[in-house]
C-alpha cells in the first residue's frame, strides 16, 4: 500500500516564522504531582484536555507518521504544531544527521501543512493550520477525535515520536496549550457504555489501608475504600484514565492509562508510602469515617418541594391561600444548594426564609479535599473552656463532634465551620420555613437567612499566616453566616470562617479561625 497523494511538499514550501505568542509562558500548563507507579514525572495537566498520539507505517521505503488529535476540551481546536518545547522555546525537529528532513506532509481534509522555523536554522516544527476561508467553520470541534497529520520520512526517527506539541483554539488564538506525544494506543478515548474499576489499597506490608480516597484523575468521579482498604468504583466511562489514591499519612500514588472496558471490571492495586510526619499547629481530629457520606444527603426536605429554575422567581401567594408551607429549591447538588420558603401566615414576603449553599471544586479530588476540612473538628477542650453556662452541661459534653459553644433563642452559636455545622442551620433554616419552632424555644420566626462557602485552592501552593509558612499545600476557605427574626426585640446575627491548610494527602497541617464569634442580638 502506498502513501495516498501528497497535499503539500515541505522542500518546496518556503520556511515561515512560529506562530506569534509561541515563546510565551505557557498559562494552562502545570506539572502534574511526583509519580508513584506509571505516571511521566512533568506530565502536564491539560492532556486531559487536548491529546495527540502518534502512530508509525512502513511501506516500502517511507515510514509514515499518523498523529491523532484529540480534542476533550469546551472549544474548537485551529491549528496543531508537533516539534516545538514551550517550556524550553526551541524547536525540536532537525534534519542534521543522523536524522532527515521529512519527504511529504498530508493533511486532514480542510488543513494545509507547513514547517514553522525559529532563528535557529538547523531546527524546526511543522505545523497544520486551517486552509484559508475555513477559519470560521472548521477545525475540530469538542468531543472530537481526528486523525490524519501525516509526516512522511525516509525512515523511522524517535524524534517524531518523543517530541512535544501546541495547539490552539477559536476563542483564545494568541493562548498556547502544550503537551508531549503518547502512543496513539493511550489516547483517552471515550467508548459507548461504562465499566467497574476496583482494587485495593494497602502500605508497603500488604496491610488494607482504611478508608483511602480512589479518583479518576481531573474528573467528577471518585470512591472512598472500605475499613478493609477495598474500593469500587461504579459506571466508570469506557476510556483510558489516571487514577490517584489518597489518605492521610501516606504519600499520594497514581496509576496512569488504566483502560476501562465497557460491562468489564478493570482491577487496579495500590500500595502507599508512609508519608514524612508532620505536626499540625493544635490537635484538631478528623471523621475519617465520614468522608464518604454523600453531601446534602437527606438534609434538605423535597416533600412537597417545588422545582425552580433559576430565572423563575417564586410565586406569589394567593388570597386565601391556606395550604401548608412548602419549599422552592432553585439547585440542590453537591456544590450548589439554595432553598426558598414565603412568608408564613399573612406575611406575603417571596424570600422570607433562604439557605444557599456553594462548594466551589471542580474534581473528586478537591472535594475530597474540601471535606476533609469540613470534617474536621476541633478539641473539645477548647470549646468547653468557653461556653456559656447554659450549653456547658450535657448537651454539649456529650457531642461526638463539638462545633458549637452556646445557643440564643435556641440557635447554636458556632465555634468552627464544620459540616456538621452547614447540616443544622440547612435544617434549622427549613424548620423555620414550615413554621416549626421546636428548636427555638417555641419563638416563631419570621424572616431567616443561611449561607454557607467552600473554596479550594485549584494547585499546591505557599500559604503564610500569623508566622507560619507552608509550602506545598492545598488551602480551603470555608465561611458561613445566619440571621434570624421575629420582631423588633427578637433577632440574632452572626458570621464565621475558616482556613485549613492541608497537605497533598489530605492530613491536616493547621485550622485558622476558629473562635467565639461576634454575635449581634436584639
Amino acid at each position: 500500500m502506498s502513501p495516498p497523494p501528497p497535499l503539500l511538499h515541505l522542500r518546496t514550501a518556503s520556511l515561515c516564522l512560529i506562530l506569534a505568542g509561541v515563546g510565551a509562558a505557557n498559562p494552562f500548563t502545570a506539572g502534574a504531582e511526583a509519580p508513584c507507579d506509571s505516571t511521566k514525572a512533568g506530565e502536564p495537566e491539560v492532556q486531559s484536555l487536548v491529546q495527540i498520539g502518534f502512530r508509525a507505517e512502513v511501506h516500502g521505503d517511507t515510514c509514515l507518521y499518523v498523529y491523532s488529535v484529540l480534542n476533550r476540551s469546551r472549544d474548537t481546536l485551529t491549528a496543531v504544531q508537533i516539534g516545538y518545547d514551550v517550556r524550553r522555546e526551541l524547536c525540536e525537529l532537525t534534519g542534521a544527521p543522523p536524522h532527515a528532513p521529512p519527504d511529504t506532509a498530508y493533511s486532514p481534509p480542510g488543513w494545509e501543512c507547513g514547517p514553522l522555523q525559529s532563528e535557529d536554522p538547523k531546527t524546526f516544527t511543522l505545523g497544520w493550520k486551517l486552509a484559508s476561508g475555513l477559519v470560521d467553520r472548521g477545525g475540530i470541534p469538542p468531543d472530537t477525535l481526528i486523525s490524519g497529520f501525516r509526516v512522511a520520512l525516509p525512515q523511522p526517527d524517535s524524534l517524531y515520536e518523543r517530541c512535544h506539541w501546541l495547539v490552539r483554539f477559536k476563542a483564545m488564538p494568541k493562548a498556547a496549550y502544550a503537551g508531549r506525544l503518547r502512543p496513539e494506543g493511550e489516547l483517552d478515548v471515550v467508548h459507548p457504555g461504562t465499566g467497574t474499576i476496583s482494587g485495593k489499597v494497602t502500605d508497603a506490608r500488604g496491610k488494607g489501608i482504611p478508608y483511602p480516597s480512589i479518583f479518576v484523575k481531573r474528573a467528577t468521579l471518585g470512591s472512598v475504600s472500605r475499613s478493609d482498604g477495598t474500593y469500587l468504583i461504579a459506571k466508570a466511562p469506557a476510556e483510558t484514565s489516571t487514577l490517584v489514591a489518597r489518605t492521610m499519612g501516606y504519600d499520594p500514588c497514581e496509576t496512569a492509562h488504566v483502560r476501562v472496558i465497557a460491562d468489564d471490571t478493570t482491577r487496579v492495586d495500590f500500595v502507599l508510602s508512609t508519608a514524612q510526619p508532620s505536626t499540625p499547629c493544635t490537635p484538631y481530629v478528623t471523621a475519617r469515617d465520614r468522608l464518604g457520606v454523600p453531601f446534602p444527603g437527606d438534609v434538605v426536605d423535597t416533600l412537597g418541594a417545588r422545582f425552580l429554575d433559576r430565572r423563575t422567581r417564586v410565586p406569589s401567594r394567593q388570597a386565601g391561600d391556606t395550604s401548608a408551607p412548602r419549599a422552592f429549591i432553585y439547585s440542590l447538588t453537591s456544590g450548589d444548594v439554595e432553598v426558598v420558603y414565603r412568608g408564613l401566615g399573612q406575611d406575603t414576603l417571596g424570600r422570607a426564609f433562604v439557605a444557599s449553599v456553594h462548594r466551589n471544586f471542580r474534581t473528586s479530588e478537591e472535594e475530597h479535599l474540601i471535606r476533609i476540612a469540613e470534617e474536621t473538628y476541633p478539641p473539645p477542650e477548647a470549646i468547653l473552656a468557653i461556653a456559656g453556662s447554659r450549653s456547658s452541661g450535657p448537651a454539649l459534653s456529650s457531642e461526638k463532634r463539638l462545633w458549637w459553644y452556646d445557643d440564643f433563642d435556641g440557635v447554636r452559636l458556632p465555634y468552627a465551620v464544620t459540616l456538621d455545622a452547614v447540616r443544622y442551620y440547612l435544617g434549622l433554616l427549613q424548620a423555620m420555613g414550615r413554621g416549626d419552632s421546636a428548636q427555638t424555644n417555641r419563638i416563631r420566626m419570621k424572616r431567616g437567612e443561611f449561607s454557607y462557602y467552600a473554596n479550594i485552592s485549584p494547585r499546591p501552593r505557599t500559604f503564610s499566616r500569623d508566622g507560619r509558612v507552608f509550602r506545598d499545600v492545598y488551602v480551603v476557605e470555608m465561611g458561613l453566616s445566619w440571621s434570624n427574626y421575629c420582631g423588633p426585640e427578637c433577632a440574632c446575627w452572626f458570621s464565621l470562617d475558616r482556613t485549613v491548610v492541608l497537605r497533598r494527602d489530605g492530613t491536616v497541617l493547621c485550622v485558622f479561625g476558629d473562635r467565639k464569634p461576634s454575635v449581634t442580638v436584639s
